[in-house]
């Protein structure tokens, strides 16, 4: 299992939202992670049961050390490679909220379209009793 240094052993005492929003990014480019501020920006705002644009309006906000170790846990899931899905436990589909656990297919946007397809098709479909 590959670690990253801590956010608690970093040579900063006061980590404020902003700058941990860019270590967690510099932290997921590093190890592969695809989308990596957007990753970063999800998992934060899930971690600090804020918005994605509250991140940015208290990005001056200094993270108490419980955050941080809770954070670093989601960190560390992600950087070995478990879904972020599986992490927030959450994924929206269909403009709805859907719980996500450890053997729940997670939601694609390609399934989206294909359910969007089919919807579109059943509109059109004639009911009949007549088999």
């Amino acid at each position: 299992v590959v670690k990253f240094k801590t956010m608690l052993e970093n040579k900063y005492k006061f980590q404020s939202v902003g700058q941990v929003l860019k270590d967690i990014i510099k932290i997921f480019k590093d190890k592969g992670i695809v989308n990596p501020e957007r990753e970063a920006e999800i998992l934060l705002s899930y971690s600090l049961e804020m918005s994605r644009s509250e991140i940015y309006l208290n990005s001056d906000k200094v993270l108490k050390d419980i955050e941080k170790t809770q954070l670093e846990k989601k960190i560390q899931k992600r950087i070995e490679k478990i879904p972020l899905q599986y992490i927030t436990e959450h994924q929206e589909f269909m403009g709805m909220d859907f719980l996500i656990e450890k053997g729940v297919l997670i939601p694609r946007s390609e399934t989206e379209i294909l359910v969007e397809e089919v919807i579109k098709k059943l509109k059109n479909y004639k009911y009949s009793d007549n088999l």
